[in-house]
C-alpha cells in the first residue's frame, strides 16, 4: 500500500514539473497579448522549414502603417487592444499550414507554403485589406494600414536571415510606393 501512494506521489510531481515546463516553454515562444507565436519561436522553429528542401515556401513580413502614432496619441493599452483585435483578424485568413508571428511591436511575419505568385497576391491583398478595417476601441474609430514584403524559400534566400532581410527590403520597398 506504501508503494502505491509513494509511486502515485511522484507521477502527480512529475506530472506537475511536465506542466510546469510546457507553461515555462509556452511562455517563452509566445507572444504575452496575442498569445501568436513570437520571434523566439520562428528562431526555434524555422529550421523546421527551411531544412525540408523539397518544399518552397514565402515569408510575408508585416509592418503596421500609423500603429506608433495611435500608441502615442492614445496610449500603449489602446494600442494593445487594436493588436488583440488585429490578432485575431489575422487568424481569420491564416492559410492552412501556415503560422503567424508576432515578431516585433507592430511587425508580423507569415510563413505559409503557398508560393503561385498570384496566390501570394492575394494573400497579401486579402491581409491587408482584413487589417485595414477600422477597429472600434475605447469608443474609437480608429484606422491602420499595412506594408508587405515577400520573400520566398530557396529563390530569395537559403537561410532565414537572407529571407527576413529580402523580405525586409520589399516591404521596405512597398512602404515607398505607398507614399
Amino acid at each position: 500500500a506504501v508503494e502505491i501512494i509513494l509511486y502515485a506521489l511522484v507521477r502527480i510531481i512529475f506530472n506537475a514539473a511536465r506542466k510546469r515546463n510546457e507553461d515555462l516553454l509556452y511562455q517563452a515562444t509566445h507572444d504575452q497579448l496575442t498569445g501568436m507565436p513570437n520571434r523566439s519561436y520562428l528562431q526555434t522553429n524555422i529550421y523546421n522549414w527551411i531544412h525540408d528542401v523539397t518544399r518552397p515556401f514565402s515569408l510575408l513580413y508585416i509592418d503596421l502603417d500609423r500603429f506608433k502614432s495611435i500608441n502615442d496619441s492614445f496610449g500603449h493599452q489602446c494600442g494593445d487592444q487594436l493588436l488583440l483585435d488585429l490578432a485575431r483578424r489575422l487568424q481569420t485568413v491564416q492559410p492552412k499550414d501556415s503560422v503567424i508571428i508576432r515578431h516585433g511591436g507592430d511587425e508580423f511575419v507569415v510563413l505559409t507554403p503557398v508560393v503561385d505568385t498570384d496566390e501570394v497576391m492575394a494573400l497579401s491583398r486579402k491581409i491587408i485589406e482584413t487589417i485595414c478595417k477600422p477597429y472600434m476601441v475605447n469608443n474609437l474609430k480608429l484606422h491602420i494600414g499595412a506594408s508587405i514584403g515577400i520573400a520566398q524559400y530557396p529563390t530569395h534566400g537559403k537561410s532565414f536571415d537572407i529571407l527576413l532581410r529580402s523580405a525586409d527590403i520589399a516591404m521596405y520597398e512597398s512602404k515607398k510606393i505607398k507614399n
